[in-house]
This record gives C-alpha cells, structure tokens and sequence, in this order.
C-alpha cells in the first residue's frame, strides 16, 4: 500500500501526474488543491479497488473529473472500508462528470462516455467536504410498458357504444374476469383512464364490455366517444425472459447490460425484480432471467442504469453518498444504485442528508432518500422505502417500492404506482397527483390537504381511524375524475370517527333548494379512551376587512340519537382545536331527520383566513348526515392554495406529502 498525491494537472493514468507513479490496487489515493485530474483508466479488474481518495480543497480546490475526450467505459473502484472524501466546508474538493469536463458545465457526459464509480462494501461517497457535479446523459423515455396480448385497435368512432358500454375489437377479447388497460392514440372515451385496471365482462365474439372490479354492477359506460383509436392489453404471464413492450427505445439511451427493475403496478403487495437486459428490440425485450410473476396489464421496465453512476454492493445500512446531518449543500449524480441483493432483500440508503441535490434514478436501496431537505429525483425503483423521512423531496416517478413515502413531510411527487403503500405516515399537502395500482393509496397520514388528485387504487385509505385524534384527517378538495377532470366542489375526507364522501345519486328527498348532488358523513367509529372522535370537514375561506360571510347550509340526519347531531362553524385556524376562541360563528342543528337550513356568518375586522366546519359525531359508529353548501362559497383550487398555503400557481398534477 502506498500514498500517491498528484504532482500537477493531467491525466489519472499519466506517471507525471503523481510523485509515485500511477495509482495501483490498494493505494491510497490524494488530489491535491489546485490540480485537476482526468480519469482515464479502469479498474474493474483491480482484486480490491484504491484505498481511499481524497479531493484536497482550497483557494483552488482540488478536482477530479471524468473522461469527456473519448468514448469509452471507466470504473473508479473504491476499497472497502475506505471512502471518497473531500477537504474543507468551503471551497470544496471537487468530482465531476460533465461534457467540457468542468464543475461549472450544466451539459451531461456524452452517453458514449461511462464514468462508473464502484464502492466495495462499506466504501461510501462521503460528500460533507465535497462538490459534486455528476451529470448523466439522459433517456428519453425512463421505462417502458408491457403487455401479454394486444387487442385491437378500435375506432372510437364506430367500435365503441355510449349506450351499452360495448366494444367491438375486431378479434376475440381474452376471457371474462381478465384484467386488462386500455390505451388511446387520442383522447380516452369519457369514464375510462389509462391509470385504471379494467376486468373483461360479457364476452360476445369480437366485442365485450370492462368493469372497474370483476363484476356486472361495475362496468363502464362511456358518455362520449374520445378520438382516435384503442388498444386493450392484457399482462405479461410469467416464465419467459422476453416481454412485449409498448414503447421503442431502441433509438434512445437504453443499452443491452443495463440494469433495470421490473415493476408490476397493480393492486397488489408490492412485486419487482431486478434485472439486466439482454436484448433490446423494437417491441420486445430479453430480461437476464425469466418474469417470476404474473405481471399487470402495463407493468413497467424501469431503467435504472445511467452512463454517470455510482454503484454499491454493501451489505449494510449506511449511506451510499453521505452527507451530514448538518450539512446545507447538496450535489448532481446520474445513477445511485445498491447491486448485492436481490429479491425482496434490500441494502443501502442512497442519499442520506444532503440540501437540495439532484439525481436522475436511484434503484435496489433499503431507503432511496433519507432525510435531508429539497433534494429532486426523477425516479425511485425496486427500493423497500422510496423516501424516507426529510422535508421537501421531490421525485416524477417512484414505482415498486414497498412503501412509496414512508414518512416526513413537504414531499412533492408526481406518481405513485406499484407499490404496497403510497404514503405510510406523514403529513402535508397533496396537490393533483395520481395514486394508481397501490395496494393502498394512503395509510395512517395526517393530518393531510389535498385538491385536484385522484386515489385510484382499489383501497384509498387504510388504517385512518387508528390516529384516535380528533384533529387529524385527510381531505381532498376538488378531487380529479377518470377523464383527468377537476370536480369543483366535491370532497373527500377521512377522519378518526368515519369518512365523507361527495354523493350524486343518493342526495335524501325533498331538499329545500334543488340538489343534483351532496356531501355525505358515514359514521364508523366509537369513542376511543373516552374521546368522542367527530367526522368534520373543512372549507378554506379568505374573509376581507367590512365583509360579512354568509354562507347556507343545508344538512340531514339520517337516524336520531348522534351524540353530537351536526355544528355548522366559521372557524378562526389560528386557535387551538375546538376551542372557544376558535369558533367565530358556531350554530348546532337539531338531532332531527328532517332536512335544516344554517346560516353561517361572520363579519370581518381585518382580513383573515378562517374555515367554514361541518362536524359530526356519532359514537354508535352508524348513521350519516348529507350536507351542501352554497358552492360559491368555495374558492377555487388556486384561491384555496393562494389563502391557506401561499401558493397562486393552478393544480399541477404533483403531490406533496
């Protein structure tokens, strides 16, 4: 073992650019401040890899940068036990991959270049006293879909009946009880969604119709033709390495040996592998080993390999690249990815701490990210937890994951699919996302505000009644229908004592004004250690200084005898929960099963966010209330999040957790 620090700038495999030649197996390995070091070998052949490098920083720090002058594949191999490391907290040791091979250049590595940084064991990028600039050259497309059998296609135009909800596809559709998803070359006909599992019901030659569960009383009926043609796929069976895929990325940045992970998005516990690809056609693929499960109808292929990566064979939880707790600065990086395990057996936390990095995949970690703050991925796969823990995450994509986010709060992403639970605990704001394919969307979060999206999986929301708090709850204002559509006015909501719901076809008879729809509380649960658990909903309002709010209520029980038959409140947020101070405008309504009217009103001396509350509480766990509001008093989606949460831009289809 020998120490070699560099002499001057140059090339890493250049004798001149040491004081003892190049760098060997088991070396330890120092950039000196002021040098800047071109990796241009490979060490993948090295039996354990240099013992260390450290990237000395300065007036000018010391930077080691990847080979951006010819095409071609190098490893940094890292010992185990030993680490990349920089020096000082300002002017940082520098590494960097990028096109002019410069820590300021925003452009990628060129994809023909492969800087690949391999970490033995317990080597990690300790990144507290480094600049890190790793920038990858892209994919266009990060997966592509499968399919057993297409079906197809037919012309929206003729093919598709709005009256019977038949569909001719001019062959033979697979058997009733098949789980399938359609595609659009258009627009979808009016009800369908290419997010949803269908299930094929009342076979007839070449035509048959597609329920939301395997059921008659479930199938859809469009109300509008779309445009353009559909394609109806079935899954991909097991047994087999070669699927079928939808997209063609023979042209894109997608190489036979890259790894990828196999997800199955359907509504099941959570189902990936991790795999390599052996050959890459247009429209199939040769996986290294046979699908060891039936997939879902589109499951995905997720490419998790990129030309800039750091690779981790650990067999332990420590951070792959790790920052410190206290760390405020965050870096660039291509590929993250844990490569000992397989299965469902996962090591390594990919990014733990760091503030506001960013990172094109991560793939086959314990944790993708864990704590930290801001730090950006565009996708999280084949990992037991996607995000773990921290503030203000964002990722486009996580996908076959155990749990998608397992705690924290402030996280934005844009789609959780194929995973056991979307959001396991938590709390924050949702904003427009969609949930599909989950075996549970959400699971004990709270409290938690959301407009705009859509909880597509068969469970939405499960264990919310175990939060035993009368406070806690998750409510989705102006939730997104199948067609992508907002429904202003219409909420869901969960709380510890039952649920509400927004009803078109069950509004109770003889309202006092003309009802095509309205709010429905169903009561679940008891008392818990004595507490009276309520169900309630809240909707934001901004009142303005000499403005009096006043806003109808219409409500109806459907049984008497609720401990607490119904309050229509104005509530002042800023107080504490239920308390005197709190209630600007409080009126009870009778424990009666005749429809009532409530006027709430409050006037303003300054202006003033506050709450419009309908609450109930029913402690037998039975029962409902139906209630409507003056929809004009409910701000839009971008008024809501302007009042209550200082943002004035309109639903954009991310989620923050």
């Amino acid at each position: 073992m020998e120490t070699i620090t560099s002499v001057g700038s140059g090339a890493w495999g250049t004798a001149g650019t040491w004081d003892d030649g190049v760098p060997e197996n088991d070396d330890i390995v120092i950039i000196a401040a002021g040098h800047s070091v071109e990796f241009d070998v490979d060490q993948s052949g090295f039996p354990d890899g240099i013992a260390g490098l450290t990237i000395q920083g300065g007036a000018t720090p010391g930077m080691l940068y990847a080979k951006h002058s010819a095409a071609g594949t190098y490893h940094l191999k890292i010992k185990t036990g030993t680490h990349i490391t920089g020096t000082t907290d300002t002017n940082r040791g520098r590494l960097v991959a990028t096109a002019d091979g410069t820590y300021a250049d925003e452009d990628a590595l060129p994809y023909d270049r492969k800087f690949i940084i391999e970490l033995d064991g317990t080597a990690q990028i300790q990144a507290t006293n480094l600049d890190i600039n790793l920038r990858s050259d892209n994919p266009t497309n990060s997966y592509v879909r499968t399919y057993g059998t297409a079906y197809g296609p037919a012309d929206q135009s003729t093919d598709v009946s709005t009256v019977t909800g038949v569909i001719d596809w001019g062959e033979a559709p697979p058997s009733a009880g098949t789980a399938v998803r359609i595609v659009s070359s258009g627009t979808m006909p009016t009800g369908f969604s290419e997010h949803e599992i269908y299930y094929v019901r009342s076979v007839s030659g070449n035509t048959c119709k597609l329920a939301g569960q395997n059921s008659d009383v479930t199938i859809v009926i469009p109300t509008a033709v779309g445009s353009g043609n559909l394609t109806m796929y079935s899954g991909y069976s097991s047994g087999s390495a070669t699927v079928n895929v939808i997209e063609d990325v023979t042209a894109d940045n997608w190489t036979t040996g890259d790894s990828v992970v196999l997800c199955n998005v359907g509504p099941q516990n959570y189902d990936q592998q991790r795999l390599t690809l052996d050959t890459i056609n247009a429209g199939t693929m040769v996986l290294s080993a046979n699908v060891d499960s039936t997939q879902y109808p589109l499951a995905l292929i997720v490419l998790s390999s990129r030309n800039v990566s750091i690779q981790s064979n650990k067999a332990t939880n420590i951070g792959i690249v790790e920052y410190g707790s206290s760390d405020t600065h965050g870096g660039v990086f291509g590929e993250i990815r844990a490569t000992g395990q397989t299965g469902t057996t996962f090591y390594g936390y990919g990014l733990r701490y760091g503030d506001t990095c960013f990172v094109a995949t991560i793939s086959g970690c314990n944790i993708g990210i864990h704590n930290g703050s801001g730090c950006t991925v565009t996708t999280i796969s084949g990992c037991n937890i996607g995000i773990n823990n921290g503030s203000g995450h964002t990722a486009t994509t996580i996908s076959g994951c155990s749990n998608g986010i397992y705690y924290g709060s402030g996280h934005t992403v844009t789609t959780i699919s194929g995973c056991n639970i979307g959001i396991n605990y938590g709390s924050g704001t949702l904003r427009g996302t969609v949930f599909s394919a989950n075996t549970y969307d959400l699971r004990q979060v709270g409290p938690l505000v959301g407009y705009g999206c859509s909880l597509r999986s068969t469970t939405q929301n499960y264990q919310y009644l175990v939060n035993a708090k009368d406070d806690v709850q998750q409510i989705i204002y102006d939730p997104m229908d199948a067609d992508g559509d907002i429904q202003q006015g219409r909420v869901l909501a969960w709380c510890c004592g039952g649920y509400c719901t927004s009803e078109e076809a069950s509004v109770p008879a003889t309202p006092p004004i003309a009802l095509s729809w309205c709010h429905e509380f169903v009561f679940e649960a008891p008392s818990v250690s004595g507490m009276e658990l309520p169900v309630f909903v809240d909707i934001p309002y901004r009142a303005m200084a000499g403005q009096t709010l006043s806003i109808p209520v219409y409500l109806k029980l459907s049984a008497t005898g609720h401990t607490e038959p119904g309050h229509v409140q104005i509530i002042d947020p800023n107080e504490p929960w239920d308390s005197a101070e709190s209630k600007l405008d409080d009126t009870a309504i009778t424990d009666t099963t005749d429809w009532q009217t409530v006027t709430a009103e409050y006037t303003a001396t300054e202006d003033k966010d506050v709450l419009l509350r309908i609450r109930a509480i029913n402690t037998a766990g039975t029962g409902t209330l139906h209630w409507w509001a003056d929809p004009q008093a409910y701000p839009t989606p971008a008024e809501i999040a302007a009042a209550m949460w200082n943002d004035t831009t309109s639903p954009d289809r991310t989620l923050t957790s």
